[in-house]
């Protein structure tokens, strides 16, 4: 957990007993790690919350960029503030094709596909979230 710091709330993770998670990295807006669940492929997931001021936005598009190259397992991730996917180019800086997004007061990111050309540059594979 990373706990919140009076301009905006925490976050945190939460996961069963029969699910392995060793930390990979954290920060303020963001924490990473890596999933092991019995018998199925290992991934990253990242809970990330960002930046809430306006003026700070382009600052956590870096991060979200710099985690995702950060490495080769599949990815997971979610976008809590619900707004960076808005202002900024997904398909474009990250290499994405498919963005859709859910619901209206936390939008998450149910599914997303690297480019067909070259699936393994990025390692992005979103699949359904349940928050």
């Amino acid at each position: 957990m990373v706990h919140s710091n009076r301009q905006a709330r925490g976050i945190a993770l939460l996961w069963d007993s029969a699910t392995e998670v060793d930390l990979m990295s954290y920060s303020q807006i963001y924490i990473g790690v890596q999933v092991n669940e019995g018998g199925q492929p290992k991934r990253r997931l990242t809970g990330f919350y960002g930046h809430s001021e306006v003026s700070q936005k382009v600052l956590s598009w870096n991060l979200l960029c710099w985690l995702s190259k950060n490495s080769s397992l599949p990815w997971v991730t979610n976008e809590m503030n619900a707004t960076l996917l808005r202002y900024f180019h997904a398909d474009e800086d990250l290499g994405l094709r498919d963005i859709m997004m859910e619901g209206d007061n936390l939008e998450v990111i149910t599914s997303i596909t690297a480019d067909e050309e070259d699936p393994s540059s990025i390692g992005l594979l979103i699949e359904d979230i349940k928050i």
